[in-house]
């Protein structure tokens, strides 16, 4: 064991937003991400309600990864690899 000189890392948020169906979870996190990645920052939502986040897509600039089942932990590792390059992205 050996203790080290502590640095401050950018480190990623991790994020949960739970609601009722029409509560507004994916505004809040179009919101959030816009806010975190500035005007021009790049947002990508990997959707698995077949598109529903592409109705949001007159108020928000993202990319979506339009997702089918099976909704398991390989199939999202591979999506978020997917997506490449810094962020944010969203579920």
């Amino acid at each position: 064991m050996k203790f080290i000189p502590a640095t401050k890392d950018a480190i990623a948020l991790k994020l949960a937003i739970t609601g009722p169906s029409g509560s507004g979870k994916t505004t809040a996190a179009l919101r959030i991400a816009r806010g975190l990645v500035g005007p021009q920052g790049r947002i990508g939502v990997i959707d698995t309600e077949h598109r529903s986040a592409s109705l949001y897509a007159d108020q928000f600039t993202f990319e979506a990864l339009n997702l089918d089942p099976p909704y398991d932990a390989p199939t999202f590792a591979e999506a978020i690899k997917s997506a490449g390059g810094p962020g944010v992205l969203t579920p």
